[in-house]
């Protein structure tokens, strides 16, 4: 995965839209993000982090809902934007983390929730995902590691990568789980605990379940108490012991069953022979009982009997008052037809009614809405006249707001040259600053060469002077015979090949400082330029040309300007409203004028309806009066309610003569059958008398309580067998299920101390540190090629091979190797210089190894977040060499520190740089 642009809107100390263009720099190169601590340089990391995952790089910082940038303005979105490159295809992350912002609509002072989006695509535009959990889901597959396993390997966060240095063995093997995948292992040791406490839980519940048995086993034979006691006092029961018990128990229970059930199989006859006997006799006394009972009866029917035929005599009275009711039925009926014509009358007049006063409602509403459009035409008419002053200040208004606008224009323009020269301002600093730097070393490589120079020719002198100048000989330079002061020669002076290469250097740093001082006079006259633009449009628009007071005046220009355009922009506004409300006045008064017309129309044709209504109510009238005259009843309801009495007085009249009738009929049928009834009751006990079965019932009694008393006994002997059975039922199967477990729990005992690392007296490996602890070697392995390079070849790490004790878990402990004294001490003694390159060391082996064992994993850009103050010059030297050596194999490195001489060593840099209201900004150098 390597990052391409990166775009941050509000967030974290970035207010506006800031982007950052990592194709500025090649594939496979080192660049420093510097500036100021507090500046906002770990946020690009964070940035990248939440825009792949929703996390940031490091722990501490990982809140998303704090993302949202503190400086922005309350309507500016929140979001972070990545493009990336993975294994060459192009990939666009946009999502934004949950947090409160001004309503698009409605009231501004009240902020609502903007809740966290993510979207996924390809750069050419087709969409992956947009759901929050599944673009991350996404982005884990593309790349092939998770949020943590990212800031382990390629975002070495500030602050995190160290921790895995100090980790204890338990920490790092929760660490290794999840990137190497070794929960298998772990749910192994599980399982195998599990399965251990299971059996032991099942040893104990057997056990117990035995005892519990042997303690229920009760008996009332005192035959058998001796050698009950004797088992359950035992303090290890014996279950042999407790089944040979049951057994004679149990056979004892099934004899006596036996010898009950004979005994009660002879009452049980008994008791049949004294129930018949006892039957027979209650039959006899039952018919003889019912037989005087309907003698009794027949006496009481024969009276009713007489009564009913007195009562139909009676009611034949009753005949001609029913005819003369019936008369007065038909007199009414004949009449109905003309209530229902006084009802209609009724109905009419109450009609004409309504709709009279509904005529006298709409005549007043009208003539009151005609006096009201009158006094609306009067009003709109006063508005519509006030229109040309309204123009005339609309003029007024939008020539002052277009000077504001124009002045509001050139401050944002001066604002921008003002920022610009900052900037150029900054770079021409640096640029000083590498051209003095360039400077010294030009000036000391010179030196130094001019030494090596001078030594070497003296160097050819003594050489000349050794093998060539002989007494009395001419010298091959000068002629001379005479070597007043011959020279001498040196074993320390400097070869040919020494001096070159002091040439090369001082040539190098003589074209460096002609580069740097080149590029410092193009940048001072490039600032120079901006500062001559930036004080004359100082001069224009205060007047002024000191460029200090330049953000004081901007400052309060600016709010002034802003004030005055919303205030103009507001009247101007509200003007505009008012010319179009007094255009459409003229409109609504001339609607208002033919609403009065149309009403007036309206009035007089209702004044007509009204008076033909008020003569058809007077015919009606009349009508309705003529009815009422020929009427017995003022209305068909109290007609009908008569017509209903009538009836109901001939339907009861009808009812009294029928129901004598049939209590006649009905009693003479009741006299037939009971007649017939006593004589076949005295025809059966012709020659029978009464019974009596007092005896008979004292015996069943005594015979029932017998048998009651052997079923209770049976009762108690079959729950006794059934329960002491049970038992012994339950005591051989748990003991043989112990004797089962024992086994079991003996091997599995040893297995859950060997797998767990508990056994004792050894020390403490699991199963899956002891799968880690291969993985752990080949880190350390690849850690140590480069631990070893940046301390100089002085320290080795190695996995700890002896536990301090045997009391806690051991495997995945670190030591180090001092090859200087060859001592073996704990990393955790390492001074702070060497931890972080410790640290480092061991981060990289790390993301090496789980790239190597993860098939597939690319990861081309690697983070580093600080650390480096801690390191001396030659060991930040060696630390950058290594990483140098990084960005071989194309892959771009990127270092977050405030160290300045990492400034001077790395020449692509971005800038992050926060202005005087705590807003960060980003530059480039380099690239």
């Amino acid at each position: 995965m390597r990052p391409v642009l990166l775009t941050m809107s509000a967030f974290g100390s970035y207010a506006g839209i800031t982007h950052i263009d990592f194709t500025k720099f090649d594939k496979c190169s080192l660049y420093l993000i510097a500036g100021k601590t507090g500046s906002g340089k770990t946020t690009i990391f964070d940035a990248i982090t939440f825009a792949l995952y929703g996390k940031a790089s490091g722990s501490v910082r990982d809140n998303a809902k704090r993302f949202r940038s503190n400086y922005a303005n309350p309507n500016e979105e929140t979001y972070v934007k990545l493009i990336f490159e993975n294994k060459g295809v192009m990939y666009e992350v946009v999502r934004n983390p949950e947090y409160m912002r001004e309503p698009k609509k409605g009231d501004k002072d009240k902020l609502i929730k903007q809740s966290a989006n993510a979207t996924l695509r390809y750069v050419d535009g087709d969409i992956i995902s947009t759901d929050v959990k599944k673009v991350t889901a996404k982005i884990t597959e593309i790349i092939g590691v998770d949020a943590k396993q990212f800031t382990q390997m390629a975002v070495l966060a500030q602050g995190e990568f160290q921790k895995l240095l100090i980790a204890s063995s338990e920490e790092r093997e929760k660490i290794f789980r999840e990137l190497f995948h070794t929960e298998n292992y772990d749910s192994i040791q599980k399982r195998i605990k599990d399965d251990f406490n299971q059996a032991e839980k099942e040893r104990n519940e057997l056990q117990i379940s035995i005892d519990n048995d042997i303690e229920s086993i009760t008996t009332d034979n005192p035959k058998f108490f001796d050698e009950q006691n004797r088992i359950k006092n035992q303090k290890l029961k014996e279950a042999n012991d407790a089944i040979d018990l049951l057994d004679e128990m149990i056979k004892e229970d099934e004899y006596n069953q036996d010898e009950f059930n004979k005994q009660k199989i002879t009452k049980q006859k008994e008791l049949e022979y004294v129930q018949e006997q006892i039957k027979l006799g209650q039959q006899i006394n039952k018919d003889f009982a019912d037989l005087n009972n309907k003698k009794n009866t027949l006496k009481e029917i024969l009276k009713k009997c007489e009564q009913a035929m007195a009562n139909v005599e009676a009611s034949k009275k009753y005949e001609a008052k029913l005819e003369e009711k019936k008369q007065q039925r038909g007199i009414i009926n004949d009449k109905l037809a003309s209530y229902d014509e006084l009802d209609e009358c009724k109905s009419n007049i109450s009609s004409i009614a309504k709709k009279l006063e509904a005529s006298s409602n709409e005549i007043a509403a009208s003539t009151k809405n005609i006096e009201l459009q009158k006094e609306n035409v009067v009003r709109y008419m006063e508005k519509y006249n006030k229109l040309a002053e309204l123009i005339n200040n609309k003029n007024n208004i939008d020539t002052r707001l277009s000077d504001i606008v124009r002045r509001k224009s050139d401050l944002e323009l001066l604002v921008d040259k003002k920022e610009q020269y900052i900037k150029k301002l900054s770079q021409y600093k640096t640029s000083t600053y590498a051209y003095e730097e360039a400077k010294k070393k030009a000036i000391l490589w010179d030196a130094q060469y001019n030494q090596l120079n001078e030594a070497f020719l003296d160097a050819q002198a003594g050489i000349l002077a050794r093998d060539v100048l002989k007494p009395n000989l001419p010298c091959p330079v000068c002629g001379s015979k005479e070597h007043p002061s011959i020279a001498h020669y040196s074993e320390a002076a400097p070869t040919k090949e020494e001096v070159e290469n002091a040439r090369e250097l001082r040539d190098k740093g003589q074209k460096d400082f002609a580069d740097k001082s080149e590029k410092a006079s193009r940048i001072k006259g490039e600032c120079d330029t901006m500062k001559t633009e930036v004080v004359s449009s100082m001069k224009n628009l205060f007047s002024i040309d000191d460029i200090d007071k330049l953000e004081d005046l901007l400052s309060n220009e600016i709010v002034k300007v802003s004030g005055d355009f919303y205030s103009l922009s507001a009247q101007s506004n509200k003007l505009d409203l008012e010319i179009t409300n007094s255009n459409k006045a003229k409109e609504k008064a001339d609607s208002a004028q033919k609403e009065i017309e149309a009403l007036s129309q309206f009035v007089e044709e209702k004044k007509l309806l009204f008076a033909e209504l008020s003569e058809s109510k007077a015919k009606e009238t009349a009508k309705s009066d003529t009815l009422k005259k020929n009427l017995l009843y003022e209305s068909k309801g109290e007609a009908l309610n008569e017509i209903a009495s009538l009836t109901k007085s001939i339907t009861d009249i009808e009812k009294v003569i029928a129901k004598a009738n049939e209590d006649l009929a009905e009693v003479k049928e009741e006299r037939s059958v009971l007649e017939g009834s006593i004589k076949q009751i005295e025809e059966s006990l012709k020659d029978k008398e009464v019974k009596d079965i007092s005896l008979f019932v004292a015996k069943e009694k005594n015979i029932k309580d017998d048998i009651e008393m052997i079923e209770k006994s049976l009762e108690k002997l079959h729950k006794e067998h059934g329960i002491n059975t049970l038992l012994k039922q339950n005591i051989e199967k748990n003991w043989r299920l112990l004797s089962e477990n024992r086994t079991r729990y003996g091997w599995l005992k040893e297995l859950k101390d060997t797998v767990n690392g508990t056994l004792s007296g050894k020390e403490k490996i699991k199963l899956e540190v002891f799968a880690q602890m291969e993985y752990f070697n080949r880190i350390l392995d690849r850690a140590n090629e480069k631990f070893e390079d940046m301390t100089s070849g002085q320290y080795t790490m190695i996995r700890t091979k002896e536990a301090e004790s045997n009391t806690s878990q051991f495997g995945l402990d670190i030591s180090v190797i001092d090859h200087f004294n060859g001592s073996v001490r704990s990393v955790r003694t390492l001074s702070g210089g060497e931890s972080f390159k410790a640290s480092l060391s061991l981060a990289l082996g790390l993301a090496d190894e789980v790239t190597a064992n993860s098939g597939g994993i690319r990861l081309d850009s690697l983070f580093v977040d600080e650390g480096f103050g801690s390191l001396s010059e030659d060991d930040l030297e060696q630390a950058l060499n290594m990483l140098n050596g990084l960005t071989d194999g194309n892959r771009q490195v990127g270092i977050i520190s405030h160290v300045p001489v990492l400034k001077e060593r790395i020449d692509n840099q971005i800038i992050v740089e926060k202005d005087i209201n705590g807003c960060s900004s980003i530059s480039y150098i380099g690239g």
